[in-house]
């Protein structure tokens, strides 16, 4: 896990960021994630949303709609991936809701469940 101190997200003023991990291996994994408001930022937010997405496709696996102010937890599913698939974690202004802000990352983890054996 990555400490708060090591590493902030600030989504810009196009209102997205997104962080990918890409599978080394074949198989099916879980990503957990955590995000703290910044203590830099000490404004209060309307909405955003938070997502986990695969590479190439439109429909997220999980999304949850929060204030940034607020901090976010998340937890997708098992996920099955293909190796060199990557994997994102992306933050996304609302419409109508926060243009910038800036969060801490707490956690961000991906667990392997089953690796696919490969010949």
């Amino acid at each position: 896990p990555l400490s708060p101190s090591r590493y902030s997200v600030s989504v810009g003023s196009y209102g997205l960021q997104a962080l990918g991990w890409r599978s080394p291996v074949a198989g099916t994994v879980r990503l957990d994630a955590k995000l703290n408001p910044s203590l830099d930022d000490t404004k209060t937010y309307p909405k955003a949303t938070a997502s986990i997405e695969r590479e190439g496709v439109a429909t997220p696996l999980l999304a949850k709609e929060f204030a940034p102010h607020e901090g976010i937890e998340l937890q997708s599913e098992p996920i099955s991936v293909k190796a060199g698939e990557t994997i994102y974690l992306v933050l996304d202004a609302a419409p109508g809701g926060a243009r910038t802000f800036t969060m801490d990352l707490e956690k961000l983890t991906v667990t392997l469940i089953d690796k696919k054996e490969t010949r």
